[in-house]
């Protein structure tokens, strides 16, 4: 059993106050059972706050806090990286009018999703600091841990429609550069052949370099 570090109360405090020092204008909130049972934050689209769950309050009490507060503050740049403005779905869809592609699942919005799922990464970990490959890897492997042990060993390796697995964002984030090729592969990965599609998240999406 993990020795007890700080009251969840307390970790509340600090670690909004942490969120405040990095950025003062996307105050967190905790909210029981929100996003499921992982992990999870969410950029609320009609509210400045960002909501995390409280899971997190739990490992706040029991890990070790240096540890904890990288990948927090990786999650956290990367919430605020959805505030500042991802591709839409919508609008381009609506463009190009095709309205059932919003609501069903299909390879080009998949795509679109987890493009900016893992540009996203790569904002968080520039916004944290974490651009060394081995935090990369015990930030990400921390997180799989704690999927497999509340939502079971399957979880952690599944894509979804809106989420590469961990193991792929992984990859990603160790070849150190968001760029054309990593676009392409993601492409690839979510079964897209949409040139014009690819063209245009790759001019809405720049370059990121890690180091």
């Amino acid at each position: 059993k993990q020795k007890r570090i700080m009251s969840q109360k307390k970790a509340r405090r600090r670690y909004k106050a942490l969120a405040k020092k990095y950025d003062d204008q996307h105050p967190i909130i905790f909210l029981r059972f929100f996003t499921g049972f992982s992990l999870n934050a969410d950029a609320l689209c009609i509210m400045k706050y960002i909501v995390f769950n409280d899971v997190w309050e739990i490992c706040m009490c029991h890990e070790q806090e240096d540890f904890l507060q990288a990948i927090f503050l990786q999650t956290f740049g990367h919430e605020i990286a959805h505030k500042e403005g991802d591709f839409s779905i919508i609008k381009y869809f609506l463009r190009e009018r095709k309205l059932s592609y919003i609501f069903n699942d299909n390879s080009d919005k998949r795509f679109i999703h987890w493009t900016t799922e893992i540009h996203h990464d790569f904002i968080g970990a520039l916004f944290s600091g974490n651009t060394d490959s081995e935090k990369i890897k015990d930030i990400i492997e921390y997180k799989k841990y704690i999927i497999r042990i509340l939502k079971g060993p399957l979880v952690e390796k599944k894509d979804c429609n809106t989420h590469p697995n961990w193991d792929f964002r992984k990859e990603c984030l160790l070849s150190g550069t968001f760029d054309e090729s990593i676009v392409r592969k993601i492409a690839c990965r979510a079964g897209c052949d949409n040139e014009e599609l690819i063209n245009e998240i790759l001019l809405y999406y720049g370059k990121i370099k890690l180091k």
